[in-house]
């Protein structure tokens, strides 16, 4: 390592705590203003994203600040707004955190993390109903400390989609969450914020039927790049260390981000909003210093896996896939999901283009990164689809992309 990588900030690889990103002198790209609007313009939100997004951070962040952690954010952009930095009590449940194999060790788990912030705040929800526990909860928060309550909750849908090879505990699954966020409608008066984040949007939970005033921010184009790094916070945020990385391989800084924009860039979560970079591969590649498939070697999830040995070869294609909103946007048969559906919204696809007068999106790979470990790791190995209904010659060209977006 030179002695300029030890004087530039540290790359926050895998942090999900907003404290020890800031205060741990990691480089933080700064996602305060998108919080500051949320808490500001309205009160209910849902936003789906694919995996490793920095999904958590961002909630870990929304705490903080609903917390009054006014001192810790000082130096970002939510400090020079003219938010008032009034403390709210917070109920945050991760569901990446909650055992979910069985359904009863589904409602086990969520009752004993219930208790847990019950005790912690000293209140009383003596039930083992965790409908009737979470509605005392907030009700007892919202009284104890004359406030209204914020609740933010990771990862819903996980009970769902790490039971997908056995839809009966995934049914069942579904059915205890319908019935734990039915909660929320009489709660509304003591809510100051809920915002739920996943990677599906299951329309049959009622969390989209029950709540008529959730905001669905998935597709929102002033939200495209609340998760991922723009360009510009790429450019911006990571100077050093994209020159220092120009340095090693004595090549031109340009070099390097065109490489980053090849490999990592490319997500279009709106057809309106700008592209962005994948989070977790654009750290590692930084760290590592050239690319590699560092997202999708994470682990595919088996869900997918599963889906893709039971379509017959070669009987689907990928790149140029069309489809309307309504076939990408919500899942509400767990037991005949649209695959073109799943890898949209676990980030294997994104959107392309758009036709406004037809309301069909045209589908494709996001980058390098995807359309290469895609079809080398997994198309051949479980399909054995052809090269030519996966992927187009070369590289896909963003700029000409972005056109079609424009």
């Amino acid at each position: 390592m030179s002695n300029k990588d030890l004087r530039m900030k540290k790359l926050p690889i895998g942090l999900q705590s907003i404290s020890e990103v800031i205060e741990g002198d990691y480089v933080y790209i700064d996602k305060t203003q998108f919080a500051y609007n949320l808490i500001e313009q309205g009160k209910h939100y849902f936003i789906a994203r694919p995996r490793r997004f920095g999904k958590s951070l961002f909630l870990n962040t929304l705490k903080e600040i609903l917390k009054g952690n006014k001192e810790l954010f000082k130096e970002c952009a939510i400090a020079s707004s003219s938010y008032k930095w009034k403390q709210y009590p917070v109920v945050h449940l991760d569901f990446s955190k909650i055992a979910n194999n069985q359904p009863d060790q589904l409602k086990s788990a969520l009752q004993t993390r219930l208790e847990i912030i019950a005790k912690k705040h000293a209140v009383p929800i003596i039930t083992d109903d965790i409908q009737v526990a979470l509605d005392r909860l907030v009700v007892e928060l919202s009284s104890k400390y004359k406030s209204q309550v914020a609740v933010l909750i990771d990862e819903y849908d996980k009970p769902i989609i790490d039971n997908l090879k056995n839809i009966e505990i995934a049914e069942a699954n579904r059915d205890i969450l319908k019935d734990f966020f039915g909660s929320f409608k009489s709660l509304d008066k003591h809510l100051k914020m809920t915002f739920i984040t996943g990677i599906s949007k299951f329309s049959q939970v009622s969390l989209f039927s029950g709540f008529n005033n959730l905001k669905d921010l998935t597709t929102h184009p002033r939200y495209a790049t609340l998760f991922g790094y723009s360009h510009e916070e790429i450019t911006h945020g990571f100077s050093d260390h994209i020159e220092d990385l120009s340095q090693q391989r004595a090549c031109p800084t340009q070099e390097i981000l065109d490489e980053m924009k090849q490999w990592y860039n490319g997500y279009h979560f709106s057809y309106e909003g700008d592209p962005v970079y994948n989070p977790f591969s654009t750290l590692n590649y930084l760290d590592e210093g050239k690319p590699q498939s560092f997202w999708y070697n994470t682990g595919t999830p088996s869900f997918l896996i599963d889906l893709i040995k039971k379509m017959p070869t070669p009987s689907f294609q990928l790149s140029g896939i069309k489809a309307k909103p309504s076939e990408i946007l919500e899942i509400s048969d767990l037991d005949d999901i649209d695959l073109k559906a799943l890898m949209w919204q676990t980030g294997y696809l994104t959107f392309q283009s758009y036709d406004l007068t037809t309301d069909i999106y045209t589908l494709d790979f996001p980058n390098q990164e995807v359309r290469r470990a895609f079809f080398d790791s997994l198309i051949q190995k479980f399909a054995k689809i052809s090269p030519a209904a996966v992927s187009i010659e070369g590289v896909v060209d963003r700029c000409s992309i972005k056109k079609r977006f424009l």
